[in-house]
């Protein structure tokens, strides 16, 4: 049966009085700054998901919940215009049309109620918050996904990345951690998401589920599922965790987070980040002179935190601040330039009361989960911009450089090419003679003061899919330079060095593109 009512606190608390907790407390929050008014309800849904963890442990439990769950969508039109989109549905196909596309418009996501007493809070897919974050803050949530949801014959869709409360039956936060990354990156390799009990079976842990798993353990779920696990720690180098973390995310790639507190260790899932304002300097090689780069500068996370909730705010610090220092150096090993996770939602930071306690953890490493084909290591992206420096500081000398470096699909990139302004005739002459693999790594670079603007330079294609030991110009697949003049001193040296190692060029004017 599906329902609908106005959203406000009676209704939610309807949905989930049973489970008072600072997740619960969270949603409320989150529902809210989004501007939630009504919410439609399917009283008995089958969700894939626990079904799973269902048949697996809780059927075989002696007080046996229900297998089904409810499913609760969120929308931000009262309760009398949803009712006449609803309406227009059944009518004429014009009409239908015009009402899906404003029920599109206005949804907000869905959240799975699971009969799970601590745990309510199952499959759930909400939009994120705006790009625009006042301040000049400009949220980036690049781990989202495109869910397709049908009620009845609506069939809606919404942009966001699936998060769930951890259950310790079937999964605890490191499971559900990967789960949730898991729901973009099974995405981008093209295979079904896999389960919470699946993952947690496919770490082959001996111990209960509510041991945990380590990262080997969690490492091994990956592999077994289909996938590679990539892993970097802070290493005393605050700047270059930084940056790692950032080039993953700016590939589309959610990172998790090995968290160390007082108490015990956490895991969460990094879905977004506040673009800084300012590049900071990354030297993969101590002692040497490193480059700018836009991600080594990131502070503000977007987090997927199964003790929280979805998108959550956090703060990635050099040092704790002064009101934790006492608690975070009581479990600290060596606290001189540790990586730290300001959790929760830092004050003011959406306008909103909070309901939950803030406190800062220790970061021990990230495990990021990657397509099989994706062999080149986050490091090894890094290093390669770094080898680059001094080819491209001959090309654009006297020019301050940003660096910003990412994977993606030899496809996409394709798709891309498209909206960078080149002349039609060497866009084609260039698409079609290029030849690229499944995955590829960029390096793209920008002018320092005009990274804002979009002053971009170039971009270096490197093949993704082999480990380069000796990153150099013979690295190279082709490059693509939207702001270099045709006839220009800097196209000239680019140019020069495609002819000489056999690679293609393509600039931004008529006459620049050069097969060599």
């Amino acid at each position: 049966m599906i329902t609908i009512h106005e959203f406000d606190r009676q209704i939610f608390g309807e949905d989930f009085s049973a489970t008072n907790s600072a997740p619960v407390e969270y949603l409320w929050t989150y529902l809210h700054e989004l501007g939630a008014r009504t919410c439609l309800r399917e009283a008995e849904y089958v969700d894939r998901h626990y079904l799973s963890d269902f048949s697996v442990y809780y059927s075989r439990s002696f007080r046996t919940p229900s297998p089904k769950c409810r499913r609760i969508h969120y929308f931000s039109l009262e309760k009398s215009q949803l009712n006449t989109l609803i309406e227009q549905m059944y009518g004429i196909e014009d009409e239908k049309r015009e009402a899906e596309k404003l029920l599109g418009e206005t949804y907000l996501g869905f959240v799975v109620r699971r009969p799970i007493r601590g745990a309510a809070i199952g499959r759930t897919v909400l939009r994120t918050y705006p790009e625009d974050g006042g301040n000049g803050r400009r949220r980036l949530f690049t781990a989202a996904r495109t869910y397709h949801v049908h009620i009845g014959g609506l069939r809606l869709s919404i942009d966001g990345l699936a998060f769930q409360q951890q259950d310790v039956g079937a999964a605890v936060c490191a499971s559900t951690s990967l789960w949730c990354a898991l729901q973009k990156v099974a995405v981008l390799s093209g295979a079904r998401t896999p389960t919470p009990n699946q993952i947690t079976t496919a770490s082959q842990s001996p111990f209960p589920v509510s041991f945990g798993l380590d990262v080997t353990q969690m490492a091994m779920a990956l592999s077994n599922l289909g996938y590679t696990a990539d892993s970097f720690s802070p290493d005393h180098d605050f700047a270059n965790f930084r940056a790692k973390v950032g080039v993953c995310l700016q590939s589309q790639l959610p990172v998790i987070l090995i968290l160390r507190g007082a108490k015990s260790g956490h895991t969460v899932t990094v879905t977004g980040y506040s673009a800084p304002s300012s590049p900071d300097v990354v030297a993969p090689m101590r002692g040497e002179p490193g480059i700018l780069m836009r991600a080594g500068a990131i502070s503000t996370l977007y987090v997927h935190d199964d003790n929280l909730g979805p998108h959550a705010h956090y703060e990635l610090l050099s040092e704790p601040p002064e009101e934790f220092e006492d608690e975070c150096y009581s479990f600290c090993d060596s606290p001189e330039s540790q990586c730290w996770l300001l959790r929760g939602i830092a004050a003011g930071a959406h306008g909103a009361n909070i309901g939950w306690d803030v406190d800062c953890l220790q970061v021990e490493a990230a495990i990021v989960p990657k397509p099989s084909k994706i062999r080149m290591p986050v490091n090894d992206l890094i290093e390669a911009a770094w080898s680059f420096r001094h080819l491209l500081e001959a090309v654009f000398e006297e020019a301050t450089l940003v660096y910003e470096c990412r994977f993606s699909t030899g496809v996409e990139y394709r798709k891309s090419l498209l909206r960078m302004g080149f002349s039609r005739v060497h866009l084609r002459d260039f698409d079609f003679a290029l030849l690229l693999p499944r995955h590829v790594a960029i390096v793209s670079v920008f002018l320092e003061q005009s990274v804002e603007r979009g002053s971009h330079l170039c971009d270096l294609l490197i093949d993704a899919t082999a480990v380069d030991l000796c990153p150099s110009e013979e690295s190279l697949l082709a490059i693509v330079a939207p702001g270099v003049p045709s006839g220009s001193v800097a196209w000239e040296r680019i140019h020069s060095i495609c002819v000489e190692y056999e690679i293609q060029m393509l600039s931004a004017s008529p006459g620049a593109h050069a097969d060599a």
